[in-house]
């Protein structure tokens, strides 16, 4: 490797050898061509990447110009560039923004990039050019280049297909509408006049029929009732797909439009011997669309009465909230799976047969209904069992005009259903309104709609899965601070406690007992909802504050033991949650200060703290507090649940 630097007629040093190899094995191992040329162009330093780049050795190297490794096409131009350079000389990659290329020995042109330094040394101006080549790097952009041209070629291809589909979509609706509106006329006209006609001779106006004929006639009729049932089913779901439904809201009475419902089923239900029973709040009023919230009614009852054997019941009741109405249709019939629930709901889904034996309508009609309900923004949703029945229940907005205060809403998780049934009968005679969910998904949905007061879960052996569904409902932010009842066989379990339920009670339970847990769970102490948070770190003081909130409670905020003691002090809080390790007065102080004071010793307090406790701490802290937890583990839950269990939001 030529060098162009060592001093001549001197000889060098043991010292000076050892340094110029070294400095010889630092430039051989750079991984880019370094090129050294004085002020003329001729070069005088290679390293051994740059030999094996272009092809040359040390020696043809030292005998070539910087000039001669430009190629041919731009040669002529560079040594204007080498001199404008030696002018104003920096460190800088040499052709900004230019696509560079340098030539081989074999006159191969490649592409590379080039960072110039100058040096101003004994032999005078010299510069260091390292060189990389790029040619896998171009070679990448330009495939990646290729593939985003094609990319966008094919994109917009792509749109101009999606643009000439909407177009054709656009007159496909436009058809289908024209045809919706002809089939409306086409397919109605003629079969009104069928049923009109079958009426006239059922009524035997133009003389008497035998009894075939009645049979036959009677058969046409009721075909035709059928048919034009499943055209007027086909239209709805058509329009409603379209975006044609139109929907007229008004606020009315709900039992006037629920009576003419119950007119036109009541017929059918008496010609099976079912009994049809009414029960509503007192001064309902809803916001609906009148036409609509008739056809939902309509679609549930003669669904009811379709699938109840003869000698059954079915029961229309309705749940007047703050926001909602929820009107459930109950039937004593065959039932449907679990597995079915979400499923009747979908298009031409038929789950099973009728009574008879027999499957009927198209399986749009829980369809349509579904999609009515939704529409004019409320839910529907079913509990049922294969064998016990049928409860479909929907929402609808609240009107004006209620004249009584909402009662009391449970919402109950059934495990077994006779036991519900049980639990049902127990609240309904004093004052309070019911509601099944089949799972927490489901009591979710509700609790969104309707903002039940407490939640019974009926379980007879509760199991690992049964608990995971409690930490499930208390997983729900509309949940997690409704009281939950639980109802089972076992005793109270520390479980139960850990994951917030606010009372267990051991089956058999008596009337008196649940209606008094129940009654507790639900009461409102205005004026006891304020909470005193104790901690000195904002965040955490930040976070408490969010979820209580949430949870219906206020909060007041104290940063150290003193200005906690001083709060308390002017008011009393509804209860205290107190973190141990503060800066001045721990927590421990604290709470030996207000078990002290005659005012302030019967305030529940919650110690929720990072400190690691002994034994003898944990039995101190037991018989001061009402809970114990830890930051780090899971303890939003189990405070919400001894809040509840202490303080009662209204």
């Amino acid at each position: 490797m030529g060098t162009g630097r060592m001093k001549m007629g001197k000889p060098m040093k043991e010292g000076d050898t050892r340094e110029l190899n070294r400095f010889r094995e630092l430039l051989d191992a750079a991984p880019d061509a370094i090129i050294e040329a004085d002020a003329q162009g001729r070069i005088v330093l290679v390293n051994e990447i740059a030999q094996r780049l272009f092809g040359y050795s040390r020696e043809e190297f030292l005998a070539l110009s910087i000039d001669e490794l430009v190629p041919d096409a731009m040669r002529g131009e560079h040594a204007g560039h080498r001199e404008s350079f030696a002018k104003r000389a920096s460190t800088r990659p040499m052709g900004s923004g230019l696509a560079l290329r340098a030539q081989r020995k074999d006159r191969s042109v490649f592409p590379v990039e080039i960072s110039l330094s100058p040096i101003h040394s004994d032999d005078g101006f010299h510069v260091i050019a390292t060189v990389r080549d790029v040619t896998a790097r171009r070679l990448a952009e330009e495939r990646f280049q290729e593939m985003q041209d094609r990319f966008t070629r094919e994109l917009e291809e792509k749109n101009r297909q999606l643009q000439q589909r909407n177009a054709e979509v656009e007159r496909s609706d436009r058809l289908k509408s024209e045809f919706l509106a002809s089939m409306s006329h086409e397919l109605r006209s003629p079969l009104h006049t069928i049923i009109g006609f079958a009426e006239l001779l059922i009524e035997e106006l133009e003389g008497p029929l035998n009894e075939k004929q009645k049979r036959f006639v009677s058969n046409i009729h009721q075909d035709s009732h059928h048919l034009l049932a499943l055209i007027n089913d086909l239209l709805d779901i058509s329009k409603i797909e379209a975006g044609r439904m139109e929907f007229h809201l008004e606020k009315f009475a709900l039992a006037p439009a629920l009576e003419e419902v119950m007119e036109m089923i009541r017929p059918q239900a008496e010609g099976k011997g079912l009994r049809l029973t009414v029960g509503l709040d007192e001064g309902i009023f809803v916001e609906a669309d009148r036409l609509r919230l008739r056809q939902v009614l309509t679609n549930l009852l003669s669904n009811a009465v379709k699938f109840t054997p003869a000698g059954g019941e079915v029961r229309v009741a309705a749940q007047a909230r703050a926001r909602k109405v929820a009107i459930s249709v109950v039937d004593s019939g065959v039932g449907i799976a679990r597995e079915d629930h979400d499923a009747i709901f979908d298009k031409f889904y038929q789950v099973g047969s009728t009574t008879k034996g027999v499957r009927e309508g198209t399986g749009l009609g829980l369809a349509i209904t579904k999609r009515l309900v939704e529409q004019q923004g409320g839910r529907i949703w079913v509990c049922s069992e294969p064998g016990r029945g049928s409860t479909f229940v929907f929402t609808v907005k609240t009107g004006q005009g209620c004249t009584e205060a909402p009662r009391p809403l449970v919402l109950i998780i059934e495990d077994e259903p006779r036991a519900a049934e049980l639990l049902v009968n127990y609240m309904a005679p004093e004052g309070f309104s019911t509601l099944c969910a089949a799972n927490a998904q489901q009591a979710a949905t509700i609790a969104n709609e309707l903002e039940p007061e407490a939640i019974v879960v009926d379980l007879s052996m509760p199991t690992s899965e049964d608990w995971q569904m409690i930490r499930e409902l208390r997983g729900y932010q509309r949940l997690e601070s409704i009281p939950i009842v639980v109802v089972s066989v076992t005793e109270e379990s520390d479980e139960a406690r850990a994951l917030g339920v606010d009372a267990h009670l051991t089956k058999p339970v008596g009337k008196r007992q649940l209606l008094d847990t129940l009654a507790k769970a639900v009461k409102s102490e205005p004026g006891r909802r304020s909470i005193l948070v104790v901690d000195d770190e904002p965040m955490a003081r930040e976070l408490l504050g969010a979820i209580l909130r949430e949870a219906g409670y206020s909060a007041e905020f104290a940063s150290s033991g003193e200005e906690a003691l001083a709060l308390m002090e002017r008011a009393a809080p509804a209860a205290l949650i107190l973190d141990l390790m503060m800066p001045g007065m721990s927590g421990f102080e604290v709470l030996s200060h207000v078990r002290e004071k005659a005012n302030a010793g019967e305030i529940p307090v919650i110690v929720l703290t990072g400190l690691e406790l002994n034994r003898g701490d944990t039995e101190l802290l037991k018989k001061k507090t009402v809970a114990i937890l830890r930051k780090g583990q899971s303890w939003k839950q189990p405070l919400l649940g001894a809040l509840r269990k202490v303080v009662r939001t209204s």
